[in-house]
């Protein structure tokens, strides 16, 4: 978890070095000896240690209707991005996306092996802090996109600039999140940790609101170290609360499922971010200022781009704090007493 949410920046970092040396088209190329290095490593390093069942097949028709109706809902979220021009095309495509969820749904609890094993849900601590995960998550990833687009198109950062002041968050994401898995070990109270830190990120979101019109570097980027803190705090208690609430058994699955979430936040926050802000600036003038760049900024276009980060901003927070609730509710006995959480076994507590 830890990895994965520091990647997500450090990549922001690497992308505007390699920006300021090469065009576009090399953010993709990189992937490629990454690739390559990745396929030889997993080969040498990771190693089968469980017999597979030769009876349990592919769930096809799991993976057919939860892809069709992530990248419908994908879809309908751009489309709605560009104004009345889309809205029907977006309300049949998210109508048709969720249908295919639902579906998905349905057919996991009827397979013999499901894509994606929807019964661990009925675990009361793992459906709260999974979901508190998402209403947490969604925001942070999306803050990732709008604070780039910020620091070039509201302040006139370059690439490489941009790059740069994202190193103190990958810093602060990095320490705060091994700082709270060690805090919520030695001293127990992981909702505690992880409500608490719901509230610091939160509370970040509303200072970059208050003063992203006010084209100051430094405090943006102290309001969202201040959100960084928030966001790293709140990994490791979080997953080791959702990982403790199943069987040991379960718990290979359990990371599993946790895993796509992971992948359904990064791909929907992208998409969720445009939206917010085409809601206070118009989709024709956000894509004006991304083809200029910093070079022949339109001082009216940019000022009506602040007051839509600014009201994002906000909206990021409500969504954030939403996620007190079901993280309270993930509240186990352990956890109100303060004692380190023991090792599951028996039959899990359900709703």
């Amino acid at each position: 978890m830890v990895v994965g949410y520091v990647g997500s920046f450090a990549g922001l970092t690497l992308s505007g070095i390699i920006l300021s040396v090469a065009d576009w088209r090399a953010l993709f190329y990189v992937n490629i000896p990454i690739g390559v290095f990745g396929v030889f490593w997993a080969r040498v390093r990771l190693h089968e240690i469980v017999a597979t069942d030769p009876e349990r097949k592919i769930d096809w028709i799991g993976f057919v209707t939860f892809s069709a109706g992530l990248t419908l809902i994908l879809l309908a979220l751009s489309l709605f991005s560009y104004g009345a021009g889309g809205t029907f095309s977006g309300i049949l495509m998210l109508a048709g996306g969720v249908l295919m969820i639902f579906i998905f749904a349905w057919k996991e609890g009827r397979t013999q092996a499901p894509l994606l094993d929807l019964s661990l849900f009925k675990i009361r601590r793992f459906a709260a802090g999974n979901f508190a995960w998402i209403l947490q998550g969604i925001p942070w990833i999306g803050m990732t996109v709008l604070a780039t687009f910020y620091l070039q198109l509201g302040l006139g950062l370059s690439p490489l600039q941009a790059g740069l002041a994202y190193i103190p968050i990958d810093g602060t994401v990095f320490g705060t999140a091994f700082l709270g898995g060690w805090l919520s070990d030695k001293y127990g109270g992981r909702i505690i940790f992880s409500s608490a830190s719901i509230i610091v990120c939160s509370i970040g979101y509303i200072l970059m609101a208050i003063v992203a019109t006010n084209g100051n570097e430094f405090q943006f980027l102290l309001a969202l170290v201040l959100a960084a803190v928030g966001a790293g705090v709140y990994i490791s208690p979080n997953a080791a609360d959702v990982m403790d609430s199943v069987p040991p058994e379960r718990r290979g699955v359990a990371s599993g499922v946790r895993a796509t979430i992971q992948y359904f936040l990064n791909a929907f926050s992208y998409g969720w971010i445009v939206l917010l802000l085409t809601l206070g600036i118009p989709y024709g003038t956000l894509t004006s200022l991304i083809q200029n760049n910093v070079v022949g900024l339109d001082l009216a276009k940019q000022a009506q781009f602040l007051q839509g980060v600014k009201l994002t901003l906000f909206v990021l927070a409500i969504v954030n704090i939403f996620a007190l609730a079901p993280q309270l509710l993930a509240m186990s006995k352990q956890s109100r007493l303060g004692r380190k959480p023991t090792k599951a076994k028996g039959t899990p507590q359900l709703f």
